[in-house]
C-alpha cells in the first residue's frame, strides 16, 4: 500500500513537470529503509538475549586504566597525609590558603582534621566526595588503622586523626 502511494505520487508529479523525477529515488530509498528497519526490528525482537549479561558492565582496558588512576590518586593522597608531606599540598597555597594553613598547623601537631581531609581531597582533585566516602576508601591502605575510630581524637566537635605513630 505504502509503495503504491509513493509510485502514484511520483507519476503524478512526473506528468505535471515533464522532467525526470528524482524524488522517486528518494521515496524508493525511504521505502527500502522502512522495510529494512521493520525486518531488522523484528530480528532484534526475536533474538535471544541473556538479560543478566546485557546489564553487566564489561571489563575493558579503558575501565582498568580509570580504576587504577583513581587508586593511584587515593594512594598518593594517603601517603601524603601519612608522611605529613606538606609539599604535596603546596598547590592549595594559591587556591585555598586557609585550608593549606590549617593542614600545615595540623601536620606540625602530628594530626589531621577530618574535615580538612575532605576539603583537601575535593580541592586537589576537583571532586565532590563526602568525608565518609573518602575515609572508607583510605582505610583500604596500610597502615589500615590510620583512619579508624581507634586513632581518632576530638577537641569539642572537631575530630582529628593522629599521625604521630606513623
Amino acid at each position: 500500500m505504502f509503495y503504491a502511494q509513493l509510485s502514484h505520487h511520483s507519476q503524478m508529479k512526473r506528468h505535471s513537470l515533464n522532467a525526470p523525477d528524482h524524488t522517486l529515488y528518494g521515496y524508493s530509498l525511504l521505502y527500502g529503509f522502512c522495510i529494512f528497519s521493520l525486518d531488522f526490528s523484528l530480528y532484534l525482537k526475536n533474538y535471544d538475549v541473556d538479560i543478566a549479561l546485557a546489564n553487566s558492565a564489561l571489563q575493558t582496558p579503558e575501565k582498568d586504566v580509570i580504576i587504577n588512576a583513581t587508586k593511584d590518586t587515593l594512594k598518593d593522597f594517603f601517603n601524603a597525609i601519612r608522611d605529613m608531606n606538606i609539599a604535596f599540598f603546596d598547590i592549595l597555597q594559591d587556591t585555598h590558603p586557609e585550608l593549606f594553613a590549617n593542614i600545615v598547623m595540623d601536620f606540625n601537631c602530628y594530626k589531621i582534621n577530618r574535615a580538612n581531609i575532605k576539603k583537601a581531597y575535593n580541592a586537589l582533585y576537583q571532586a565532590n566526595i563526602s568525608s565518609t566516602s573518602i575515609l572508607s576508601k583510605l582505610r583500604a591502605f596500610k597502615p589500615y588503622h590510620l583512619f579508624t575510630d581507634d586513632n581518632k581524637s576530638h577537641i569539642g566537635s572537631t575530630h582529628y586523626y593522629n599521625l604521630s605513630k606513623f
